[in-house]
């Protein structure tokens, strides 16, 4: 379900946005796996050199008689999609974490969201991972100093594109 965010329809990814949203909400228990499978999506895409991107292929059908198209991947680099998209819900998600912050919190903001700095298209999600950052360092300033360490770490010297 999670990699359906690598679409380059803008609506469909909002509309899987809101569906995700809402079983987030509902389902309690599934909370972690929601989690972990938000990080997987968010790691690919940094970790992976080639991002896919579904597109609808219209030539393309199952039967000849059928009316049912389907999704076919295609490799782009650097993609970004979905990646805004996810951010933005587990920048939700993290408004409604208690304090003190959870060890498994900030492990997922080291391990997870402070890597996406590498990405190529940075520029596209920069906006929500900023206010994601400073929601964690609002909960908890010692937070700061791993942020400051992990974007000195992971930021390139020479990058005019993300100065």
């Amino acid at each position: 379900f999670i990699h359906l965010f690598a679409a380059c329809e803008h609506n469909e990814r909002q509309i899987l946005s809101s569906l995700l949203q809402r079983i987030y909400m509902r389902f309690l228990k599934r909370r972690p796996l929601i989690r972990q499978l938000i990080a997987n999506f968010l790691h690919m895409s940094v970790h992976d050199e080639h991002g896919a991107c579904l597109q609808y292929d219209a030539t393309e059908s199952l039967p000849p008689h059928s009316a049912v198209k389907y999704y076919r991947v295609h490799s782009i680099t650097y993609n970004a999609n979905g990646i805004h998209e996810l951010l933005t819900i587990y920048l939700a998600i993290s408004q409604g974490f208690a304090q003190p912050l959870h060890e498994r919190h900030i492990r997922y903001l080291t391990r997870v969201i402070l890597p996406l700095c590498k990405h190529h298209n940075f520029g596209a999600f920069q906006t929500v991972f900023t206010e994601i950052v400073c929601a964690f360092v609002e909960k908890h300033q010692s937070v700061a100093c791993m942020v400051f360490a992990a974007l000195q770490k992971c930021w390139p010297q020479r990058n005019a594109s993300k100065t």
